[in-house]
């Protein structure tokens, strides 16, 4: 079995779409900079900050923790590839995520942002933010695909403990965060 997320896809779209979503997250985990757009390829070379030898550190940290955690859920672990976290310029943060703190994950693109701004400079804010933002990605995904016309719209349904639809959002605190 390949190790990686479990991705559940839902929705009224056809299979082969929905495969085609669920091949596109797997793209975007196991060859995440390949799976960019030539756009945000070209912002990651141009802006995104190297990883330190201790942010490397911090993220196998992350990454073991995370799956010890996991595992004590009866959730197999995993390891997130290095490179689905960029370290960026606030200016680019801020187009990305908008006003969204100062880490994010996006699911469905398998990757994390964080604000150097607010971590750079500050191993114990970065580590922190690693182990969250990792718990995040590692949580339940399930997709929402649909499709309108040529259009296919996916959604971010259920991430750990939110349940998101195309018209609703509930949020359930019965599951612990991040599964």
């Amino acid at each position: 079995m390949e190790k990686g997320p479990k991705i559940r896809i839902i929705g009224g779209a056809s299979v082969e779409k929905k495969n085609q979503t669920k091949n596109e997250i797997k793209q975007a985990f196991f060859n995440h900079f390949d799976s960019l757009s030539p756009q945000e390829k070209e912002e990651f070379k141009k802006f995104e900050y190297p990883k330190s030898k201790q942010e490397f550190a911090l993220i196998a940290f992350a990454n073991t923790e995370t799956s010890k955690l996991m595992k004590e859920a009866g959730i197999k672990g995993y390891d997130i590839p290095a490179e689905n976290f960029h370290i960026i310029p606030s200016e680019l943060y801020k187009k990305m995520a908008g006003n969204h703190g100062i880490a994010t994950t996006f699911n469905i693109k398998q990757e994390i942002i964080f604000d150097a701004q607010y971590c750079r400079d500050n191993p114990v804010n970065f580590g922190s933010l690693v182990i969250h933002e990792t718990l995040h990605l590692k949580a339940h995904l399930s997709v929402q695909v649909e499709e309108e016309g040529d259009k296919i719209n996916k959604t971010s349904y259920r991430q750990g403990d939110s349940s998101n639809s195309i018209t609703k959002l509930w949020v359930s605190r019965k599951v612990p965060p991040a599964f």
